[in-house]
């Protein structure tokens, strides 16, 4: 997939709010929690995923154009 940098931030930012609950415009809620919820080792259902415990993680997309 080729996309710029700020497409990439726009799709984080609606993927963030819907793990937040704030929107379901690209993805429910439900998916959002799935898709960042590790699933091997670091890795959730697509972005790269980094838990500093409590409320606090990081996401990155892991791939290359």
């Amino acid at each position: 997939m080729w996309s710029t940098p700020s497409d990439m931030a726009r799709f984080l930012i609606a993927v963030m709010d819907a793990y937040a609950g704030r929107s379901d415009s690209v993805l429910s809620p439900a998916m959002a929690r799935e898709m960042l919820t590790p699933q091997i080792e670091s890795h959730g259902l697509g972005p790269g995923v980094f838990d500093e415990g409590g409320d606090r993680f990081y996401l990155f997309p892991d791939g290359a154009t």
